[in-house]
C-alpha cells in the first residue's frame, strides 16, 4: 500500500482536541483513525495509508525544555519530539508536513494560508532574545523548497524562518517585539519553528515534500496561541483539501508529473 506522512508541528493536544483535526479528518473523508503509539497514527483514504507524525520546536535545546513545561502547565500535553530528531525517523517517500507561522507583514490576516518556497534558521542561544542578539542577527544560508502545493493549493508563497524562541513580549529582554519583528522582516515573510529542520532532514533525498503554514499572528494581532484559535476553521479546510489532492495524485497520472525531487540547497 502506497503511504504518506503527515507531520503536524504541534502538540498531540492541541491537534485533536483544541483544532479537532482528527474529528474533521474522520467526518470529510469518511474513514477512521487508528492510534499505534504515543504520537504516532493512521488512517486509510483512497487506497493510501497515511501516517500522522507529531513534532514540536527545532531542536532539544533549553528552548524546547522550557516549552515542554509551558505546554504541560497550560495545555495538558506532553511535548512530541523535535522536528530535527522525527525527520530522522521518518522513511516514506512522500511527505506533508502542516503548521502554524507568524507572519511578519502587515497586510497579512489571521487564518492565511502560506506555501513556503524556501527556509532558513536563526537559533537563539538561551530562552530569551536580547536586544545584542537582535542587532546582530545573521540568519543561515537559505535551503529552497520544491513545494509540491505551489500553485495547487489555494495560498500565498513565502520565505520562511525558523526559529527556536516563539517571540512574545514576556520573553525579550531590553527590545520590543516590534524591534524583533522590524528586523527579521527582511529575512523573512513568516516564522515558526519546525520547517527547516523538516527540510535539511530530506535535503538531497528522492522526497516529493510539500507544506503548508497557517497564520496564527500578526504584526496587527499579538496573542499568544492558548487564546488565538482564530485560524482553526481555514486550518481544517486546508488540511482536507490537501489530503485530498494528494490522494487524487496518487492515484492518477498526475502522480507522475509530481515525482520525487530533491531538495534544492543555495
Amino acid at each position: 500500500m502506497r503511504k504518506v506522512s503527515l507531520i503536524f508541528g504541534h502538540p498531540k493536544n492541541i491537534v485533536i482536541k483544541k483544532l479537532k483535526l482528527f474529528d474533521e479528518i474522520e467526518k470529510n473523508l469518511g474513514t477512521t483513525i487508528i492510534q499505534i503509539s504515543k504520537f504516532r497514527y493512521v488512517f486509510n483514504y483512497q487506497k493510501i495509508l497515511f501516517e500522522i507524525r507529531f513534532c514540536y520546536n527545532p531542536k532539544k535545546d533549553a528552548s524546547y525544555l522550557d516549552s515542554k513545561k509551558y505546554i504541560k502547565q497550560n495545555f495538558d500535553d506532553d511535548v512530541p519530539e523535535s522536528a530535527r530528531d522525527l525527520i530522522k525517523r521518518i522513511k516514506t517517500k512522500f511527505i506533508i508536513f502542516f503548521g502554524i507561522c507568524g507572519s511578519t507583514k502587515t497586510n497579512s490576516n489571521v487564518g492565511d494560508v502560506f506555501i513556503p518556497i524556501s527556509t532558513r534558521r536563526l537559533y537563539f542561544k538561551g530562552k530569551v532574545i536580547t536586544k545584542r542578539e537582535i542587532l546582530s542577527l545573521k540568519p543561515s544560508n537559505i535551503i529552497k523548497i520544491n513545494n509540491i502545493l505551489k500553485n495547487r493549493i489555494s495560498g500565498k508563497t513565502a520565505n520562511d524562518l525558523t526559529t527556536n524562541i516563539t517571540a512574545f513580549s514576556d520573553n525579550l529582554r531590553d527590545v520590543t517585539l516590534e524591534e524583533y519583528e522590524n528586523r527579521i522582516r527582511s529575512y523573512a515573510d513568516i516564522v515558526q519553528k519546525e520547517l527547516y529542520e523538516i527540510v535539511r532532514g530530506i535535503k538531497n533525498k528522492k522526497v516529493s515534500f510539500g507544506a503548508i503554514l497557517i497564520c496564527s499572528d500578526t504584526p496587527k494581532e499579538k496573542l499568544k496561541p492558548k487564546h488565538n484559535f482564530k485560524f482553526k476553521e481555514k486550518y481544517s479546510e486546508t488540511l482536507i483539501e490537501t489530503i485530498k489532492l494528494v490522494a487524487n495524485s496518487r492515484n492518477s497520472s498526475e502522480a507522475n508529473a509530481s515525482s520525487p525531487r530533491k531538495v534544492q540547497v543555495c
